[in-house]
């Protein structure tokens, strides 16, 4: 009896490594390029990726890949279905993106209005988006600029993705444009193969002001994995290593 007692305490504190050592890796589907790039979960790329496979490069820790539409990632995470996960966030969005970021931030982001050419409308102050509609994606948070969506002064159509958005404005429908990061818009833009020259970029800073996005880690994850991430990331930084893969997905 002794024996078998030992050899499952063994074979739990194996079982406890193997877990520690492996990372899942979510990233969301469609949605989240550059930051996040995949072809039905496949062939995976994006600034952050490649900021996390670097990070896991010639180390004894599995790098493992999951994707999923957000909204299933997220239920994922609070249903405590997945593990040692890894994402990205920031402190202005909701739960679990926010609740345990790392030490340093990856990069820094700022948001823009998106709008035809020959739209007229221009936007110097928040107030002058009271009354008008805003082509949004679905399920993404908008610091700043949610709570007037919240109180109704800004109206709100949602879409599913870039694309989506795009083809939105071209109908030229009641809305005055597409509130979303830059780097996103110019990569969506190019990937779309749409002319930047056909369309116009209005600074939101004063609406939703610029952030930092971070590595979300889940906060059960052992200290000594979460050390491990955060000290890497300090020294892809200082190497130059982030500005580097950054620079690839800036048009």
């Amino acid at each position: 009896m002794k024996r078998i007692l030992v050899a499952l305490c063994t074979l739990q504190i194996f079982a406890s490594v193997s877990m520690a050592d492996t990372v899942n890796y979510l990233v969301i589907q469609d949605q989240a390029r550059p930051f996040q790039i995949e072809e039905q979960g496949e062939n995976h790329r994006g600034v952050i990726t490649e900021v996390v496979q670097e990070i896991f490069k010639d180390s004894p820790h599995q790098l493992k890949i999951h994707t999923f539409p957000i909204q299933r990632m997220l239920s994922s995470i609070r249903a405590k279905e997945i593990d040692n996960w890894l994402n990205y966030g920031t402190p202005s969005w909701g739960s679990p993106q926010r609740d345990n970021l790392s030490t340093t931030s990856v990069f820094t982001v700022n948001h823009v209005l998106l709008m035809k050419q020959e739209t007229s409308f221009t936007v110097a102050q928040v107030e002058d988006l009271f009354g008008k509609s805003v082509v949004l994606l679905s399920v993404f948070a908008y610091p700043g600029l949610d709570d007037y969506l919240d109180q109704k002064k800004v109206q709100e159509v949602r879409v599913k993705d870039y694309g989506a958005a795009f083809r939105f404005l071209d109908k030229s429908l009641p809305s005055i444009g597409f509130v979303e990061m830059e780097l996103r818009i110019r990569y969506n833009l190019q990937q779309e193969s749409r002319n930047l020259s056909h369309y116009r970029l209005a600074d939101l800073s004063f609406v939703i002001p610029n952030y930092d996005i971070f590595l979300s880690i889940d906060s059960t994850m052992p200290a000594s994995l979460q050390r491990f991430i955060n000290e890497r990331l300090i020294q892809l930084k200082a190497s130059g290593i982030v500005d580097q893969i950054l620079k690839k997905y800036i048009p």
